[in-house]
């Protein structure tokens, strides 16, 4: 029974293709707040209860329980979030061909989904076009507008080399170049009208070709080559990348390009090439594409030192072999400048500029106008040499840090450390069990480059990074001629002292507690900006301390100061700027005895482990940055709203939202059998919705008791949810809020109350299940959010205490509608 049944799944399980005028007339009838009256399905596909729907804003999935065909959910998802999309032709053998979509969330449902439809019965290329046209068509990613696609990369040089592979190269699976324009014709079908190739790479069977508005990845499958899968990936989430030149030698025929995106489910995308071909040209289109063409700001010389402070730290008197690459020190930027504007390392744009710059023995770190630059020069034995050049543009960091060095009696701490988290998600996964257990390794997702002590201006590199990282979003900030600081600043921070750091007990709190108390945050804020590592119109809103730890909210930032050992010497200063924050929740402490601490959990954008750099196993890779405070020393509303104005209305990219919502309509009249009054007994988690009323009294009460809003001409609630004073979900303009009230020790212990905050710019889509008829209390609803290792929130909705109609629309002006 399970092999027929087995066969049956896999003969059967394609979409087929139905009328879209029919399928929608059937949704709306079935489901008639799935869709808004001006919204159209003009393309649709059925397998069973399941149905795929294509309208000129989203993708729209439609499941169905088997056994219960009234509880049917709708999954929307605006073409704005999708990252990449494949088709697949069917093969020689196969019975369908392949749909693929890929997005940034990190959930199982959206994050990346495929669907089969029958072979000579659905035309996969009209999915692809339309595709094409509603995730690519408006794509001007750095605001060039219309000559945006005739503009960018039609300078480059064309191939010089013939399409030919030899047998060392066909083996090796190394790509040749192509003529663009051939290929433009070849894909003509395939190509939006205004799409031009430029560049194109064809290694035996496959193709990688590089055009104005994606990467598009062309891979033949099987022995025929007849199944063919179309890959096509946005820029926008080509986050970083990297150009490998070839050696040259016998041993290393090919140069390599890895593209590293903020795609979960396809993570990096890698090619080789071989040794003839242009590996610079590829490396100028795809900074154009990645980094833009705009000219970069420059930074303003009091945050820049591009002085000569001698070099690396190597052992110059040993062989290279044995010497090692050494501690990076700092270089004059204008002798880098010019290096990396000249053959055969001119890979910098025509107005970008190098404005720091670090060496070691053979290796390079750059800060220019617009990205971080490593150059990796290697020496491959019998072969020769090749350089490796990593981009990472200011956009792509989520945080950094610089950790000073250290002390040592026996083993001298050498070196101070510059620390950078990305938004790509590319990294190695844990190996082995065991005696034979291998942990996970960051990869790009988390870089830390070594740099010398005292031929490095650590001061003035994190001056740098804040001023880039702290401009994102916004205008660069400009230092008038009274706001430089004082000249002959130390290399070195400074670390400032933090009240009773010298007592015993604040250090005894230090090494077994890591709840911080509330400190004054005026005398933290003048020590910082007597050291300079505050900007000057940056100001310190609240303090915490524990022990010489310092937990600090800024106008700008969230800042850490991590002090690492006994002498005080090593300290670590983490800068996690608010455009980074993704969202934050903060927990109450118990009003039980049992628990002395409050909580913050702080959300952000960067993929690997803060506070945790070397996770043991994968699920310890977290997000999240979270920090305890001692309790009755903290104001935890205050920390809620000092965020809230930061990152929820400064910092969010937020939506204008207009309020043509209808009003709350009653719910049908509906009541509880006992069989259903049994199930609600033991599902306690479904929540109610508010009416209009209730609402109005919310908004008035959340202002003062506590006062959870922010000011009323800012924000208001316009939809709200509850479950017996205990759960609270909010929709406000600016966004989701979540109250939820729990009890430790099985109810008998005090009372704790989490707040979280999700503002809507961070929710990629919804999903709505309706409650079924047999035995099902509970209608359910999910919102995809774009937090790695999150994915999504939950809520359950009480059968018949909802409007679904008014919540869908509302979801519609805040997620799909916003462009």
């Amino acid at each position: 029974f399970i092999q027929s049944n087995l066969s049956y799944r896999v003969m059967f399980d394609d979409f087929t293709v139905v009328d879209a005028a029919e399928a929608e007339a059937k949704m709306r009838s079935k489901a008639p707040g799935a869709l808004p009256e001006d919204e159209h399905i003009i393309m649709a596909f059925k397998l069973r209860n399941h149905k795929l729907m294509f309208t000129p804003k989203r993708i729209l999935l439609k499941d169905s329980s088997s056994t219960d065909l009234s509880a049917h959910e709708y999954t929307s998802i605006p073409y704005r979030m999708v990252a990449a999309y494949s088709v697949c032709t069917a093969g020689s053998l196969d019975t369908d061909t392949e749909l693929y979509i890929y997005t940034k969330n990190s959930s199982h449902k959206i994050g990346e989904f495929s669907k089969d439809f029958k072979k000579d019965k659905v035309d996969l290329f009209s999915i692809m076009n339309l595709l094409n046209h509603y995730v690519l068509l408006n794509l001007d990613p750095f605001n060039v507008e219309a000559h945006w696609d005739n503009s960018i990369g039609a300078d480059l040089p064309k191939p010089v080399q013939p399409d030919v592979q030899s047998i060392c190269d066909i083996l090796g699976d190394n790509a040749t170049e192509l003529d663009p324009e051939a290929v433009q014709g070849q894909f003509k079908d395939y190509l939006l009208l205004n799409e031009k190739v430029r560049i194109a790479y064809k290694s035996v069977r496959d193709l990688t070709v590089f055009t104005t508005k994606r990467v598009l990845l062309v891979d033949k499958r099987g022995i025929t080559g007849k199944s063919v899968n179309y890959l096509s990936v946005l820029y926008s989430h080509i986050r970083m990348f990297s150009i490998e030149t070839a050696a040259g030698g016998i041993f290393d025929r090919d140069g390599h390009i890895e593209l590293y995106t903020d795609i979960p489910n396809l993570a990096a995308i890698k090619q080789d090439i071989t040794k003839d071909c242009n590996m610079l040209k590829i490396h100028r289109f795809l900074t154009d594409m990645v980094c833009g063409i705009h000219v970069g700001e420059r930074a303003v010389e009091s945050v820049v030192n591009a002085d000569d402070l001698g070099g690396g730290d190597y052992h110059k008197s040993l062989p290279k072999w044995l010497s090692g690459e050494g501690n990076a020190g700092q270089i004059d930027a204008s002798v880098a400048n010019n290096l990396f504007h000249e053959s055969p390392n001119d890979i910098l744009q025509a107005e970008e500029v190098v404005e720091m710059a670090f060496k070691g023995r053979k290796d390079y770190m750059l800060f220019t106008t617009k990205r971080v630059i490593f150059v990796d020069n290697k020496t491959i034995v019998f072969s020769g040499k090749k350089v490796n050049y990593l981009t990472i543009p200011y956009y792509a960091i989520s945080h950094f840090a610089i950790q000073t060095p250290g002390t040592g009696l026996i083993f001298k701490d050498r070196d101070a450390e510059l620390q950078l988290w990305t938004d790509s998600c590319h990294f190695l996964p844990e190996r082995g069990s065991g005696d034979n257990h291998q942990p996970p390794e960051p990869l790009v997702s988390f870089l830390e480059q070594d740099l010398a002590k005292k031929k490095v201006d650590l001061l003035a590199v994190h001056r740098y990074l804040s001023y880039r990282m702290l401009s994102i979003g916004s205008e660069a900030m400009k230092f008038s001629s009274q706001e430089l600081p004082p000249k002959n600043l130390p290399l070195i921070p400074v670390r400032p002292t933090v009240p009773d750091e010298d007592n015993v007990w604040s250090l005894l709190h230090e090494m077994f507690s890591d709840n911080a108390h509330q400190i004054d945050a005026a005398d933290i804020d003048a020590k910082l900006h007597a050291n300079c590592m505050l900007q000057p119109d940056e100001t310190v809103g609240l303090a915490y301390a524990n022990g010489r730890d310092l937990f600090l909210l800024t106008s700008k930032r969230i800042f850490m100061m991590d002090t690492k050992n006994f002498s005080g010497e090593k300290v670590q200063y983490v800068s996690i700027p608010y455009s980074s924050v993704r969202y934050f929740e903060v927990c109450t402490a118990s009003t039980s005895g049992f628990d002395r601490d409050c909580e913050l959990n702080i959300y952000v954008k960067g993929f690997w482990s803060t506070l945790n750099i070397r996770p043991g196993h994968n699920s310890q890779i977290k997000s999240c940055i979270s920090q305890d405070f001692s309790k009755g020393n903290c104001d935890v509303i205050g920390i809620h709203n000092f965020l809230s104005d930061r990152c929820v209305t400064h910092f969010a990219d937020q939506t204008a939202f207009t309020q043509d919502i209808p009003n709350f309509k009653p719910f049908t009249s509906y009541t509880e059998g006992a069989a259903m009054k049994f199930v609600s007994f033991f599902d306690r988690d479904n929540m109610a919705m508010l009416s209009n009323e209730e609402v109005g009294e919310l908004n008035h009460e959340l202002r003062f008791n506590p006062p959870l809003l922010l000011s009323e001409d800012i924000e208001n609630i316009e939809l709200g949810f509850n479950k017996k004073n205990k759960r609270l979900v909010i929709f406000t303009n600016r966004r989701l809020l979540y109250v939820h009230t729990s009890r430790s020790f099985f109810g008998h212990g005090g009372e704790k109350v989490k707040y979280t905050s999700v503002p809507w710019s961070i929710v990629q889509g919804f999903r709505f299940e309706a409650a079924g008829k047999w035995a099902d209390s509970d209608s359910e609803m999910n919102l995809y959010v774009e937090v790695h290792h999150i994915g999504q929130f939950e809520f359950d909705l009480k059968k018949g205490k909802s409007n679904q109609t008014v919540i869908n629309r509302w979801l519609d002006r805040k997620v799909v509608d916003k462009m």
